[in-house]
């Protein structure tokens, strides 16, 4: 019995204990959701009020655009171009079907009945058949753009180009119109956006897609007229298609500015391959103003500036139930520790999303060159924080900007080189190196650079973003002109006759 009474006081003694630590632990439970609760609102509450001192909006309905002096016109007009667009076969699918397959679609095709005969002749004389076309144009491309192989096409080189030209034929009267078109201000599709209905791919949205469709039209055709002699169309359809491209610059949101970096690029590379076979009194006025208008970083700086917008939106709609079916008009009560435990959650990652944002938004604000490496090191960071790892929506919503800032970066450099060439063209070589002098090179403290070979050939050249100087060397050509598909230019690099 005496026995039984310490065996009795130690296990009320070790369930005493368990009480205890039960307790510490319960207690140590409410502290973390407390502070979790606590400092998930307070860090919400910083973030937008960051963003509100900043004078910048938060929502979609608060970005403001200008005033059109005539009604905007762009999204019907590419609607128009669009409709027949999708009828067609096109250069690009040639290496996705038999010759055979191919023929019968484009037979097929009442629109494109123009096109048989250049693409049957086309294919009788490249012969082989298991020719890559796309290959094969890119080599064709690239000796176009080379001064000392430009007027040295064979005649199924030139074939090669007609047949490209014939299929996009159809779409070219089309492609003109819708880059002629107002400029859109996107105020309509953010007037209308809503949570609730997303970014559906088949909205007014995505039509700024076939912006770059329409480039392609006219620049593919305008080389064929270059080659054919017929410089001043050629001219028209380039000046027309960096018009097209500049029609969405500077919408709110960064997949337009993607679409506008993808159809400026086009219009770049048009330009870049058809120069050469241009006659020297070539009118290259109107895209030089167009190229010198251009802001690169404040246009991308602005998409971002929207993108936070919407992204803010997605996490108010998130919290006041307009995604879970819910009609937005008044919060959604809180019904226990899980929901406020989410609410807090959710906090965390807004303010997480805004301040990741709104750093990136200030980098567009500084050379390339000055926040490259603390691009790097934040990005590093980022993906080991707490915050990053914890969080629930962010990571869809924060786009990849290191890979972003670098393509401004480049955009801004081919920009540059565009631009000198065009004055190499138009005032000869010492206006086009004084002009590279004065032209920043986002990859370096410094101008790009120019050189002049011994045939007369003005190299320009950016360093590009490994930031290793390759002088301009190399080339995908060889002294004969044949092509090196899986050669890989370090620099940026555009070669150029002066006047």
């Amino acid at each position: 019995m005496d026995s039984e009474k310490p065996r009795h006081r130690a296990t009320t003694r070790i369930w005493i204990r368990l009480a205890i630590a039960a307790g510490i632990l319960v207690g140590l439970l409410v502290l973390t959701f407390v502070v979790v609760v606590v400092t998930g609102a307070a860090r919400e509450s910083r973030a937008i009020e960051a963003v509100r001192a900043r004078g910048e909006p938060l929502s979609p309905q608060e970005i403001t655009f200008p005033i059109l002096a005539e009604p905007s016109d762009l999204l019907e007009r590419l609607g128009r171009f669009q409709a027949v667009f999708e009828e067609g076969p096109f250069f690009r699918d040639i290496d996705f079907a038999s010759r055979s397959e191919f023929l019968a679609e484009l037979r097929a095709a009442e629109a494109w009945a123009g096109a048989v005969q250049p693409v049957e002749a086309l294919f009788a004389c490249a012969g082989e058949e298991n020719i890559e076309f796309r290959k094969w144009a890119d080599a064709v491309d690239a000796r176009l753009a080379h001064p000392r192989h430009a007027g040295r096409l064979s005649p199924c080189e030139r074939q090669l180009l007609g047949a490209r030209a014939a299929l996009r034929a159809p779409t070219l009267e089309l492609a003109r119109d819708a880059c002629r078109a107002s400029p859109e201000t996107a105020e309509r599709l953010l007037r209308d956006w809503s949570i609730a209905d997303g970014l559906d791919p088949g909205s007014d949205r995505y039509r700024v897609v076939m912006i770059d469709h329409a480039v392609r039209a006219l620049t593919e055709t305008a080389i064929a007229r270059a080659v054919e002699g017929r410089g001043e169309e050629a001219c028209e359809l380039l000046a027309l298609a960096f018009r097209g491209a500049n029609l969405v610059q500077g919408w709110p949101w960064g997949v337009a500015h993607l679409f506008w970096q993808l159809a400026m690029g086009n219009a770049i590379d048009g330009l870049r391959v058809a120069l050469e076979s241009l006659p020297p009194d070539a009118d290259l006025s109107l895209i030089a103003l167009e190229l010198a208008a251009l802001d690169v970083e404040s246009q991308f700086r602005r998409a971002l500036v929207g993108d936070r917008a919407l992204g803010n939106e997605m996490f108010a709609a998130l919290r006041d139930g307009r995604l879970a079916g819910g009609d937005g008009t008044k919060p959604i009560p809180l019904r226990g520790p899980a929901d406020l435990l989410t609410w807090s959650w959710l906090a965390h990652d807004r303010a997480f999303y805004l301040d990741t944002m709104t750093r990136s938004i200030d980098w567009t604000r500084r050379p390339y060159i000055e926040s490259v490496d603390e691009i790097a090191a934040f990005k590093e960071d980022m993906e080991g924080s707490l915050s990053a790892r914890f969080a629930l929506a962010s990571p869809m919503l924060i786009p990849a900007i290191d890979k972003l800032l670098k393509s401004v970066a480049t955009m801004r450099a081919r920009i540059g080189l565009a631009r000198i060439a065009i004055v190499a063209r138009r005032q000869g070589t010492e206006a086009a190196l004084r002009a590279a002098g004065d032209m920043p090179d986002p990859f370096r403290a410094g101008p790009l650079q120019a050189r002049v070979e011994p045939d007369g050939t003005l190299v320009l050249w950016s360093i590009g973003d490994d930031r290793q100087d390759e002088r301009g060397e190399g080339d995908s050509l060889d002294e004969d002109g044949n092509y090196d598909e899986d050669y890989e230019q370090t620099d940026i690099v555009w070669r150029v006759k002066p006047r």
